[in-house]
């Protein structure tokens, strides 16, 4: 009977998990239909922006870079975890990158999410900026302040180049770390008698246009990491959330089958304890 119990107990205990997992499940879908149409939808300006951008090659530091050999990597994370090894493939890929740029210069780091920064403190790196409890939804105003922190390290010649890091979704059941250098710009190097080089007119004048337009750029770029970063959680924690709910099903059935198999044991041992008794009273007789 003891054992009856023990079966009863988990089996409850493992339908409470359950019920909470497919509730999770259930948020992570509608977050993720909702994070990946933003992400999906932002794509096309990123580019054409990032186009323009490669194109103006303006006489300024962003093209042209400075002096510093030191590198910044700004390290996207989540807050929480139960999103299987959302973050941890992530942060190993990134520390393996800080460890071979150390090589040729030093490194800073701005890190987003309370898994990120917890990781890097245990390791003993210097944070130079911390970002944690996000929002539900990425904000402008969060995203601006991430990359304001980026362009003045950049623009004081403290790091000579800025490298994203973070994970790109791709759709609902795949995403891969991607290392996106911000800083200095991207350019075309066309060359030489290989294809027609388009010739672009600048109103009012080349300068004025880099400058609207590389902000513009900094800023998209750094908001799009965050779209990205939102989407790719959902999808690590709905494909998780998936798998724990599948589990915990499992094991619910190998339970009850436990379960069934003790009570017809204890049933057929009271059945021969009947028959054993009724055949010693019959021989009494």
């Amino acid at each position: 009977m003891a054992q009856i119990k023990d079966l009863k107990f988990r089996i409850k205990g493992i339908r409470s998990t359950q019920k909470i997992t497919r509730a999770m499940k259930s948020m992570s879908l509608i977050r993720l239909q909702r994070a990946e149409a933003r992400a999906l939808s932002s794509r096309p300006f990123i580019y054409a922006i990032t186009d323009i951008v490669s194109h103006l090659e303006a006489d300024n530091v962003y093209y042209k870079g400075n002096r510093s050999r030191d590198a910044l990597f700004v390290i996207f994370t989540s807050d929480r975890g139960l999103c299987g090894a959302f973050n941890e493939n992530l942060l190993k890929a990134a520390e393996a990158a800080i460890e071979k740029r150390s090589k040729t210069g030093k490194c800073m780091l701005v890190i987003i999410g309370i898994k990120g920064i917890v990781y890097f403190r245990k390791k003993g790196y210097k944070i130079h900026s911390m970002y944690s409890h996000l929002p539900p939804d990425p904000t402008v105003s969060l995203s601006n302040l991430v990359m304001n922190d980026c362009k003045k390290l950049y623009l004081e010649g403290s790091v000579g180049e800025v490298i994203l890091v973070y994970n790109n979704f791709r759709s609902k059941v795949k995403y891969e770390i991607k290392f996106k250098r911000m800083l200095p710009l991207p350019m075309v190097r066309a060359a030489a008698g290989k294809g027609i080089k388009p010739i672009f007119k600048y109103e009012p004048d080349r300068s004025m246009v880099a400058e609207a337009v590389i902000e513009i750029f900094l800023e998209s770029t750094v908001f799009h990491s965050f779209l990205d970063l939102y989407a790719s959680e959902y999808a690590a924690r709905l494909a998780a959330m998936t798998k724990a709910t599948d589990s915990a099903e499992d094991m619910i059935s190998r339970l009850i089958l436990d379960l069934n198999k003790t009570r017809q044991a204890v049933i057929t041992k009271e059945i021969l304890e009947v028959i054993s008794g009724a055949e010693a009273i019959g021989a009494a007789i």
